[in-house]
């Protein structure tokens, strides 16, 4: 059994870290909607989607690199 080198081990941790964010953010948007009120909604929502799925997309590139 190969030992993972230290990229794939940093490549993992970044991984990890983009995944996080991307929950951490998507959790903070859905309860500030729950609590505040705010007149543009759908800025927020757009925003917070674009900032979840580029989180997400890092997270998987990192996961799957080499």
């Amino acid at each position: 059994m190969n030992k993972p080198t230290k990229r794939e081990k940093r490549n993992a941790k970044l991984a990890d870290l983009f995944i996080d964010m991307g929950k951490y953010t998507a959790t903070a948007i859905f309860i500030t909607s729950l609590i505040g009120e705010f007149e543009h909604k759908w800025l927020l929502y757009s925003v917070s989607l674009a900032l979840v799925a580029l989180f997400i997309t890092l997270g998987l590139i990192y996961l799957n690199k080499d």
